[in-house]
């Protein structure tokens, strides 16, 4: 079977389901099909990830957490966040190794990190 053809032939019948009714892009569908290629609409990326965020059950309050707005104002915090930030982008081979353990006080941002990398690895 040819993979590239079926989803042509899919495309061409046109999906039982849309996606998303306003997409100019996919026209609703979720993928964009050409001659060559099937490649996944930004519209159902997108989709996709809200509903592994919602999944994730992260508390309200963490949403708005990021790596990018995590307060980096001691040595201790700017060394948490660049171990956070080598973890995430070293996650297939890390994982292997063992996962990340976040150690501290209270209030030092520990959750805030733990939620960022769960964003960023989502």
């Amino acid at each position: 079977m040819n993979f590239l053809r079926d989803i042509q032939s899919l495309a061409e019948r046109g999906p039982t389901e849309r996606v998303e009714e306003e997409c100019p892009d996919c026209d609703g569908y979720g993928y964009i099909v050409t001659d060559n290629d099937v490649r996944i609409c930004h519209c159902l990326a997108e989709r996709q990830l809200r509903k592994r965020l919602k999944k994730a059950n992260i508390p309200k309050r963490y949403l708005s957490k990021s790596l990018e707005n995590f307060k980096n104002d001691t040595d201790q915090r700017r060394n948490a966040l660049q171990r956070v930030r080598r973890y995430v982008k070293e996650f297939d081979s890390s994982s292997e190794k063992g996962g990340l353990f976040l150690l501290g006080a209270a209030g030092t941002g520990k959750t805030h990190l733990a939620v960022a990398a769960l964003k960023e690895l989502i």
